[in-house]
């Protein structure tokens, strides 16, 4: 997170914004797990009014939640590969302004057969 952090601290951020970093996960465990470290890494600064917004997405909320959030806007998402597709397929998720992609524990979401749901993110 730290070299995410830092790469986005000299940009004027807007309002409403749509998502420049995903992180994927392979269990909603691992996604609020990391989502609570992200949150400590791009809260404010003493001094400063720099804050990038985290938005963490997986399965078992209901997605019209997730839509909420995502419509008050967002710099980096943490999400399972499931409910990310399941938001673009609904057209709720926009990745057209992603710059920086990881994949947290990738061998484990291979291991799971997220393998082809990997592939339809990055396309």
């Amino acid at each position: 997170m730290v070299p995410i952090v830092e790469q986005f601290r000299n940009e004027t951020l807007k309002a409403n914004r749509r998502p420049k970093v995903i992180i994927l996960n392979p269990t909603r465990e691992l996604v609020v797990q990391t989502a609570n470290n992200a949150e400590i890494l791009t809260g404010e600064f003493p001094g400063d009014s720099f804050s990038l917004k985290v938005v963490k997405l997986y399965g078992g909320v209901d997605w019209r939640l997730h839509e909420q959030q995502l419509n008050r806007g967002s710099d980096i998402i943490i999400s399972t590969p499931g409910r990310t597709i399941d938001l673009c397929d609904r057209k709720i998720l926009d990745l057209s302004d992603i710059r920086i992609v990881v994949f947290d524990e990738a061998d484990r979401m291979l291991d799971m057969g997220f393998k082809d749901d990997i592939y339809k993110i990055l396309q």
